[in-house]
């Protein structure tokens, strides 16, 4: 593809990229995506490798779906960028299609502007209520999620959001994440107090004091680390925030894929550009170029 890339010697796996294990002298990705020179990726959705791989998707707000690049429903390719062409008075039904000053874009039809804010604050010629328009909230403009409310110039999810989960003050703690309003331990973790001792370490739920695993890190004797723990993300002292989850080694964001039970996800691959995953039995939405396992 014209690229340099490293090879891959047969029967050596020192070249494994993060989180690629190494199956019978190979290395392998277990069915969880493709291997692109060194690593994992799921060209099917991965923004960087889209139906090939190192493939980027070039139209600026272009996603990757089902291997090839596509701009989000109610969008349309204008030049070399994906329009909203329902709300962009730029591009409003068509591209190219302006609206008139004092009109905004509304289902693809110009129509009269509102006048609550009067700093502009869009950026766009036209004045919009920023505190409370979930379309266009806050200094940013920004697009709240379908899910959220637009209050006081800030996008809330109060039952989904790890900062502010069933109120604006409360926040989860580190492995928490955030479930109908209430804060909740992380897929694969478990509220417990069970502390391995010194020269022991956690495997399968249980203290030992065997050696670790092949291809995994003794920190101090107290515990192996692994690929996907995200209390030893990467490093045995690196803890991945609320709302992020450990993939191959790097601390990768989780939030729900909002209006979807199934993947794809217009919500992962279009307003978020993310890996659509299935976690226990759900659709989630994660920063990853593949999904975890």
């Amino acid at each position: 593809m014209g690229m340099c890339k490293t090879a891959v010697i047969p029967g050596d796996c020192s070249l494994c990229g993060p989180g690629v294990p190494c199956i019978n002298g190979a290395c392998s990705c277990e069915g969880r995506g493709e291997l692109c020179s060194v690593l994992c990726v799921d060209k099917q959705q991965a923004v960087i490798s889209c139906g090939t791989c190192f493939a980027a998707c070039k139209t600026a707000g272009s996603a990757c779906r089902s291997g090839a690049c596509k701009c989000a429903p109610g969008e349309k390719e204008c030049g070399n960028a994906c329009k909203p062409v329902l709300a962009d008075p730029a591009n409003c039904g068509d591209c190219g299609k302006a609206c008139a000053a004092g009109q905004k874009c509304e289902n693809g039809s110009c129509v009269a502007a509102c006048t609550l804010d009067t700093t502009n604050a869009c950026k766009d010629n036209r004045c919009w209520d920023v505190k409370n328009d979930r379309d266009h909230c806050g200094a940013s403009c920004k697009h709240c999620d379908l899910t959220q409310s637009c209050v006081q110039g800030v996008c809330t999810d109060f039952t989904r959001d790890p900062l502010h989960c069933g109120s604006c003050s409360k926040a989860c703690a580190i492995g928490e994440t955030c479930k109908n309003s209430q804060c909740v331990c992380q897929g694969g973790l478990a509220l417990c107090g069970t502390v391995c001792g010194p020269g022991s370490h956690c495997a399968n739920g249980a203290c030992t004091t065997n050696a670790c695993p092949m291809l995994q890190k003794d920190c101090d004797g107290a515990f192996c680390l692994a690929g996907d723990n995200p209390r030893h993300c990467g490093g045995c002292t690196t803890v991945c925030a609320a709302g992020k989850q450990c993939l191959d080694g790097q601390c990768a964001t989780i939030v729900p894929a909002v209006g979807c039970t199934t993947c794809p996800c217009d919500y992962c691959d279009f307003d978020k550009n993310f890996q659509c995953c299935v976690q226990d039995g759900k659709p989630m939405c994660i920063a990853g170029q593949r999904c975890p396992k």
